[in-house]
């Protein structure tokens, strides 16, 4: 059972792993400068990215809801 479950996790964590890249900047050029609603760009898609991480993380916390019982 436990193997099972592991084999389960593995798109969880693949999933998480590639939010947390969107979620830090490291990949925008360093000079940068394109503003949209009065903040650079590169804010606004890390917090586009966090946002989606928090829906994935209350997706994965109620999709078990019911099964708890």
């Amino acid at each position: 059972m436990n193997r099972e479950l592991g084999r389960k996790s593995y798109w969880i964590v693949a999933v998480y792993l590639l939010l947390l890249a969107l979620i830090i900047p490291w990949y925008w050029p360093a000079d940068e400068a394109r503003i949209l609603f009065g903040f650079p760009i590169w804010i606004l898609a890390s917090l586009g990215a966090l946002f989606l991480t928090s829906c994935f993380t209350a997706w994965l916390c109620f999709r078990n809801k019911g099964s708890a019982d």
